[in-house]
């Protein structure tokens, strides 16, 4: 496949060539590009992910309703407006430099944590629900 030219399927990454390789990596995948989740309030979902967490919209090149959002330089998130499947402790998290930072932003957008952990010498976590119901995980490397 062509690489696209639209500004948000900018989806070739650089690939580290110390990490371990499988066939799969090696032949086929080489990172992960986007996260779709579904959102019941768009508004209310972009006024979490864009003015709360800070990350920038793409153009989105369909008809459907719902946002593209750029997570650093390289992955998205992807907000589609559809009925969102109960909580089943499914999540995706945000690599972050800093969870206290996070959970003091957090704290003043009034979104309450849900969960928080350390894992000892790996990393510490929080959680919070997003407007939709969500979980968003936010991982600090120790």
């Amino acid at each position: 496949m062509p690489p696209r030219t639209n500004s948000a399927w900018q989806w070739r990454v650089p690939v580290n060539p110390e990490a371990p390789r499988s066939w799969f990596t090696e032949h086929m995948i080489q990172d992960l590009h986007h996260v779709n989740i579904h959102v019941d309030d768009l508004q209310a979902a972009e006024t979490f992910y864009m003015d709360v967490l800070g990350l920038k919209r793409l153009e989105r090149p369909l008809s459907t309703k719902g946002a593209w959002l750029m997570i650093g330089e390289t992955r998205q998130l992807h907000l589609s407006v559809k009925e969102v499947p109960r909580d089943l402790q499914q999540h995706f998290a945000f690599q972050v430099e800093s969870v206290d930072r996070v959970h003091d932003r957090l704290a003043e957008a009034d979104y309450p944590i849900d969960a928080e952990l350390e894992i000892p010498g790996v990393c510490r976590q929080i959680f919070v629900l997003d407007p939709a119901g969500n979980r968003v995980e936010f991982n600090q490397p120790l």
